[in-house]
């Protein structure tokens, strides 16, 4: 959100117009002291819960600088973001937290989103830099894919367009993702798009939800029961049937 009042402003109002449930936000305005909000220890990357009742709350599972990890119904939604000044150690010790913290969580079922600053031909950009090859080589090494699909940038400004807003998840969390896109008439406040899809939510939860993310991600998450949420992501979900919420990141 480029660290705008106005940009963060709009997702809220976004999330309560569209009944978004969860939005997975990189470089928010601010953080607020409450239950809804969970961010990152430098306060650049968070995940917000609507409060909706058909959908459960947020719990924070673990954060360190550039990330937080948050629990939502048997799903682990990860929000980072790794701005442009960090060197590459930097950048190598976020992904050294995030494997720590995954690994020692033991979910089968994660969501990672957020604004890398890093370019590879495997999410769509025409060029590679070192921390798309490093990005590259940690999603393998721990199993992820990438949601990413086509070649919409999702960063669009006066100084050129890329793709650097990412999407990964695990294999039994990417069977359940549908329809992820880059919301490419969307207007979010920022030079970051609005990202959307749909997840399906299963096991004893019965929501369905749908994920957002910054670039803004919309998603899905549900179950073979009948209720249903929705997440964004400014920057991030199974067959809808019945009523819907959003979440936005």
């Amino acid at each position: 959100m480029n660290h705008t009042a106005v940009a963060q402003d709009l997702l809220l109002q976004s999330m309560a117009e569209r009944s978004v449930d969860v939005a997975i936000v990189s470089e928010p305005y601010r953080i607020p002291d409450h239950p809804h909000w969970l961010g990152d220890r430098g306060g650049t990357a968070a995940v917000v819960w609507r409060g909706s009742v058909e959908t459960p709350p947020l719990k924070k599972m673990a954060h360190g600088e550039g990330f937080v990890m948050a629990g939502w119904g048997d799903m682990r939604l990860v929000s980072c973001y790794a701005p442009p000044r960090w060197d590459m150690a930097s950048f190598e010790d976020l992904l050294e937290n995030l494997r720590r913290s995954l690994s020692g969580d033991g979910s089968q079922r994660v969501i990672i989103a957020g604004d890398f600053n890093a370019w590879s031909p495997l999410w769509g950009s025409v060029t590679r830099n070192a921390r798309g090859l490093a990005l590259e080589e940690w999603a393998s090494s721990m199993g992820l894919v990438v949601v990413n699909v086509g070649h919409a940038s999702t960063c669009v400004g006066w100084r050129g367009e890329s793709i650097v807003d990412i999407t990964l998840a695990s294999p039994a969390a990417y069977r359940r993702v549908r329809n992820w896109r880059v919301e490419e008439d969307g207007f979010s406040f920022s030079d970051h798009r609005y990202i959307s899809f749909d997840v399906c939510l299963s096991g004893g939860g019965a929501d369905r939800g749908r994920l957002g993310a910054m670039g803004l991600v919309d998603g899905r998450l549900g179950s073979s029961t009948v209720t249903s949420s929705r997440l964004l992501w400014p920057f991030w979900i199974g067959p809808a049937v019945v009523p819907e919420t959003r979440v936005i990141s």
